[in-house]
């Protein structure tokens, strides 16, 4: 409902418009790259933040839907905040951090249903971090760390396979893509009986975690653990928003809202809400006190409509994600299993994979997947000794905004008395690389995994993607020496670099092309023989030239500022693709972001509109029926017309009445026919 609240104020504040209706997401959207610009340079570096802001910017994925009327951009400023407040508390410790995410998990929730995805993605990397926190620790006995790890490991990989058999069963179940092979199709039984046997294995497993870690470690020492801080928060905070799983789990349907639906519904709700609170007042009262209260306060706030509809509440805990999963076998799309894998990211984002990717191999070498904050990626140590980092010079002026939002909640930690920063303060490794990787990977797959497929939910795999790519070919630009390129041999040099990319590319692209280099002596292949030899030249002289002028380089350093130019190519034809989806193709269905969209034809229709309605009537009072399908996009554009009638069916002679009809395919003979030669007839397009 967030959505709708923000689009609402907009119009308060700006009258109903297309554009005021976009105004939000693109304010969200902007705020988005100037958090990233900001905040991320205490995990990314500067050159690395400001890498990552100017990819998010020249997306051709993330600049279309950022300016939609969609979640989109809504989800991607709170999903970059929390990413950066996760890394905060890891860092810092600070109660404050806790209350800011209890806050964005609210506002995610309350945004779209994909913030379950975001957030079992999220519990999965906190419980991996949390592990290897205890792994650290001293136990009491030996046999109980073990035990401890052996159930851990069980747990995550139940999970793995009860996700894997819950995506077979929501396969199988599909109405409009079931399994094409009728032996996958007929192992339904056999889904479900693993599915089950995961959840009873899980529920062994971590009664034996939990048994475990309390006699080998102990409460309050796992309690000084900030990652079980994050885990435990983010678990209980959203514990009964998941009621949905174990109702539909049990046979019922979360979105029956009959008597006995309900009864069904509010006792695993009621048990859900116990666990949640009994289980934050064990661990910290007053922190978890606060962070509830902030969650569900926001919760309350949007799903009942500022108070006005109490139904509301309910609903948005049960209904929303019930209703979610409930669209998960209808595969609404029918788009394969390798559609962002092999089609969106290809197509658009192609500079943040090489990105992520160059990010992970660098990342891997020089064992960078764990960094000191405010520390430049370039600049990391190897092995520091703790007094050392304490003592290296961190610029808090770059999260001297982030700061001042923390500071507020500060007080919390001093009154409460709890131990919120019992951690040692010395500077610890951060997973920032670790996390970007493991974020990406997991959301492919989720969102390759579940039914529904669309264009824009290539938006939230694009975000770690992109932050993961900063960080990577940042590293690349500060690795290059740059004072070297000073003068005007240097000069020379940068220049001819993406001249000797562009033309080698091309000349391979025509080798491998359907159209080969001197194949005959038509027009078209002596063009393509021609092209062919200009860019293997231009390849060979600019090579030459580029290593004369740079002859006292050595090769790494070469390769490195050949690489800078590579990414400089890719990042001129990922800003060209964006302009073209965004400002040239937008409405038209020849991109691949795009599906179900909108034609051209309603907007010039109601050009039409206007203009006939203007000098008929000096307003907006002409007589104008819209029929069948035509409600959508005409109930909103015709809203200021008091004389405008749809008719869904019943089309009759009333017609007549009506000096402009707009009919679809299926009124359109029987309009004719009521008709007749009375009306002129022109032919649109309203969706593709």
């Amino acid at each position: 409902p967030l959505q709708f609240h923000l689009i609402a104020a907009s119009y308060f504040l700006f009258g109903d418009s297309d554009f005021s209706s976009r105004i939000p997401s693109a304010v969200f959207s902007i705020l988005t790259i100037a958090f990233i610009l900001f905040a991320f340079k205490r995990y990314l570096g500067r050159v690395g933040s400001l890498v990552a802001g100017t990819l998010y910017l020249i997306s051709p994925m993330i600049l279309f839907y950022g300016r939609y009327a969609r979640d989109e951009a809504l989800l991607g400023l709170f999903g970059v905040m929390l990413f950066f407040y996760i890394f905060f508390y890891l860092e810092k410790g600070r109660s404050s951090s806790l209350l800011i995410i209890a806050a964005l998990l609210s506002l995610q929730m309350t945004t779209e249903e994909t913030a379950y995805i975001y957030t079992a993605i999220l519990l999965i990397f906190l419980g991996v971090l949390f592990l290897e926190d205890v792994s650290r620790k001293h136990w009491r006995r030996r046999k109980d760390k073990q035990a401890f790890s052996f159930a851990m490991a069980a747990l995550i990989l139940l999970a793995g396979l009860g996700v894997a058999a819950s995506a077979m069963e929501a396969k199988a179940n599909s109405t409009t893509q079931p399994f094409k092979s009728a032996a996958l199709q007929s192992l339904l039984p056999v889904y479900q009986a693993t599915l089950i046997a995961c959840v009873a294995l899980a529920a062994i497993a971590l009664v034996v975690i939990i048994y475990t870690l309390l006699k080998g470690l102990g409460w309050n020492k796992v309690k000084e653990i900030r990652s079980f801080d994050l885990l435990l928060l983010t678990f209980t905070l959203i514990l009964p928003t998941l009621t949905a799983f174990p109702v539909k789990f049990l046979g019922w349907d979360p979105i029956d809202y009959s008597q006995a639906g309900l009864i069904h519904t509010s006792i695993i709700l009621v048990l859900m809400t116990l666990i949640a609170i009994v289980v934050g007042l064990l661990w910290k009262p007053s922190l978890w006190l606060t962070s509830a209260a902030i969650f569900y306060a926001i919760f309350t706030v949007f799903y009942t409509t500022f108070f006005t509809n109490g139904q509301g509440f309910f609903t948005g805990i049960v209904g929303s994600l019930g209703y979610w999963l409930s669209q998960q076998s209808v595969n609404r799309g029918t788009q394969p299993w390798y559609y962002y894998l092999f089609l969106q990211l290809p197509m658009y984002d192609y500079l943040g994979v090489a990105g992520l990717i160059l990010g992970a191999i660098y990342a891997g070498r020089h064992k960078l997947y764990s960094m000191f904050p405010g520390i430049a990626p370039i600049a990391q140590p190897a092995e520091q000794p703790l007094a050392e980092v304490a003592a290296e010079p961190i610029d808090t002026a770059e999260t001297e905004i982030v700061e001042n939002v923390a500071a507020e909640g500060e007080a919390l930690s001093e009154s409460s008395g709890e131990p919120i920063e019992t951690e040692e303060n010395a500077p610890r490794r951060l997973p920032v690389m670790a996390f970007f990787v493991y974020f990406s990977v997991m959301s492919l797959i989720a969102y390759s995994i579940a039914g529904e497929k669309m264009p824009w939910l290539t938006y939230y795999i694009d975000m770690p993607i992109l932050l993961g790519a900063g960080w990577g070919i940042g590293y690349l630009i500060e690795s290059v020496p740059w004072p070297r390129l000073a003068n005007r041999k240097g000069l020379f040099a940068l220049l001819l670099a993406p001249i000797f990319l562009v033309s080698l590319f091309m000349a391979i692209g025509i080798l491998v092309g359907p159209n080969k280099p001197f194949q005959g002596t038509t027009l078209d292949q002596l063009q393509t023989t021609s092209t062919f030899l200009f860019s293997v030249l231009a390849c060979g002289l600019s090579a030459w030239g580029v290593l004369t002028f740079l002859h006292d380089w050595a090769s790494r350093d070469l390769w490195r500022l050949l690489g800078s130019a590579f990414f400089l190519v890719l990042a001129i034809l990922t800003a060209h693709s964006s302009y073209q989806a965004n400002y040239l193709n937008y409405d038209y269905a020849t991109e691949f972001l795009v599906y179900a969209h909108g034609a051209p034809g309603p907007k010039q229709i109601l050009s039409q509109v206007e203009e006939i309605s203007e000098r008929t009537t000096g307003g907006k009072d002409i007589k104008v029926a819209y029929l069948g399908d035509n409600l959508y996009p005409y109930w909103w554009y015709f809203r200021d017309y008091p004389n405008k009638m749809w008719i869904k069916d019943d089309v009759s002679k009333e017609l007549l009445n009506y000096p402009l009809v707009i009919a679809d395919d299926t009124t359109l003979s029987k309009t004719q026919s009521i008709l007749g030669d009375n009306y002129v007839q022109y032919d649109y397009k309203r969706l593709w």
